[in-house]
């Protein structure tokens, strides 16, 4: 489990709900085609019947609070398309766009362990 923690508030999240996380960020399975590079994996919302009730950015942040949380472990605009099936960008934007969404994953990786997480 990891704790997931935005604005004094905290939820969990499973190593089941990570594992999905870690696989949608994953720039080792990015393929192109015609320009456009992708990643086939769904957001974790699959999870939750494509419905963000549910799902432990929502209790956090609350309606697609997984968006704000991402761009913001980003530290910039998303060069990248998040979707619910995919996460695209032009190639024109592949060496940003492939540092973003590593960054992205490695702030998941980061999540405090619930063993480890003090809260203040």
């Amino acid at each position: 489990m990891r704790i997931l923690e935005y604005n004094n508030k905290t939820a969990t999240l499973s190593d089941e709900e990570l594992q999905v996380i870690l696989e949608r960020f994953n720039v080792d399975k990015a393929l192109e085609h015609g320009g456009v590079w992708k990643i086939s994996a769904s957001c974790i919302c699959q999870y939750y019947q494509e419905d963000c009730y549910g799902c432990p950015f929502w209790r956090v942040i609350g309606h697609l609070g997984c968006m704000d949380w991402m761009r913001n472990k980003a530290e910039q605009k998303l060069v990248c398309h998040l979707y619910q099936d995919r996460i695209e960008w032009h190639e024109r934007d592949d060496g940003q766009a492939r540092r973003q969404v590593q960054k992205i994953r490695e702030a998941f990786v980061n999540l405090p362990k619930e063993s480890e997480f003090v809260q203040e």
